[in-house]
């Protein structure tokens, strides 16, 4: 004689299709479900379904979060929950949802006149519980990872900026130095006093940038012209340019667009042309740009100094690998440059620009 969690699970079988299609009409009403296909919808709650069927004919104690027979089925929660955070559910919704399908089950059953009693509601419980606990889990620690990577890859860039300021500071009182007057021992204390502290600074710099390698999360990539934003960055450079007695030279249609993330992009061009004025000080730094005939944009640094030599042109992008003749830094610049340009899909090189000195050229992809 069939018991009544083997009924319940009849029950569920017969119905299971149309009970899908009532637990997403109640899904629906969230607002960030309202609007997703059934596949995506449905994700792998057939299965949870087919797995509480099982559970309830055998009346066994082992659920898809424990079996050690159905890898498929207790992984499936774990990705759940990681799809539901991509699709940007919060915690109470992943919740939501699968409450839902347990108020949808009980409500089938109450259609029907059919009692659950406590041995069905047990099994029940903890098929879903299981599911949801899994699904928590993995969306909780992957958020949380995320966070984390957002949080030092920003302390990353943001720490790696306060450089370029400090390298003016740095070079105009340097500059201020070699023009003071020997007697004038109160400057030459105040000035070796800044001297002394702006070279601190720059190792406590270092020092963080050494602990909080970025990572480069998703990217938030839009199309915007590229003339504004180059103009904007060598205006800012322009006091380190004139204590480097650089020119700084601007090329490229002022209507040519790109598709990047704007502020990584400002990060690139600032650590290109940084390196260009304190590697190779004196002549001009070009800064310029083209379209390519494949729809990407070509965009390019140019210097007039001593070159970097054909064996150096690629471990220099490594992480602590100095630019040659240079004993400043830890040799992150170039590989932050790196790894941004690869995270737009591009690439980066360096060749010897004609008539002497370093080119570093970059392309990214059209949008």
């Amino acid at each position: 004689m069939a018991t009544s969690t083997q009924n319940l699970a009849d029950l569920l079988h017969l119905h299971r299709f149309s009970l899908l299609d009532v637990w997403r009409a109640e899904v629906r009403k969230m607002p960030v479900a309202s609007k997703l296909d059934v596949p995506t919808l449905n994700d792998h709650l057939a299965d949870l379904i087919l797995d509480l069927i099982q559970q309830l004919r055998e009346g066994g104690s082992e659920t898809l979060v424990e079996s050690t027979d159905q890898e498929h089925l207790r992984q499936n929660p774990v990705f759940h929950g990681l799809q539901r955070l991509e699709l940007g559910f919060d915690l109470e919704e992943v919740v939501v949802e699968y409450n839902a399908l347990r108020s949808v089950i009980l409500n089938l059953a109450h259609e029907h006149r059919l009692p659950v009693d406590l041995g069905g509601l047990h099994i029940l419980n903890r098929v879903v519980d299981g599911a949801i606990g899994v699904a928590l889990n993995s969306y909780a620690k992957r958020m949380q990872r995320q966070t984390v990577e957002k949080r030092e890859e920003n302390l990353a860039f943001l720490v790696h900026d306060i450089r370029s300021p400090l390298a003016v500071v740095t070079t105009a009182t340097r500059l201020l130095e070699s023009r003071q007057s020997a007697d004038d021992l109160t400057s030459q204390e105040l000035i070796e006093v800044i001297l002394r502290n702006a070279s601190k600074l720059d190792e406590m710099i270092v020092t963080v940038l050494h602990q909080t390698e970025p990572s480069v999360s998703e990217l938030v990539k839009r199309t915007f012209a590229l003339f504004p934003l180059v103009s904007n960055l060598l205006r800012d450079l322009a006091p380190l340019a004139q204590t480097a007695k650089t020119e700084l030279v601007h090329q490229g249609d002022p209507e040519l667009q790109v598709t990047a993330e704007s502020h990584r992009l400002m990060l690139i061009l600032q650590n290109l042309v940084g390196n260009a004025l304190r590697h190779a000080p004196g002549g001009t730094v070009e800064v310029g740009a083209l379209l390519k005939a494949d729809g990407a944009c070509q965009i390019w640094v140019q210097d007039e100094g001593p070159g970097v030599p054909p064996e150096q042109r690629q471990k220099i992008f490594s992480k602590f690998e100095k630019l040659p003749g240079s004993n400043a830094g830890f040799g992150l610049g170039l590989a932050i440059v790196r790894d941004l340009v690869e995270a737009h899909g591009g690439e980066v090189e360096v060749l010897e620009a004609s008539g002497g000195g370093s080119r570093f050229q970059f392309r990214l992809p059209g949008g």
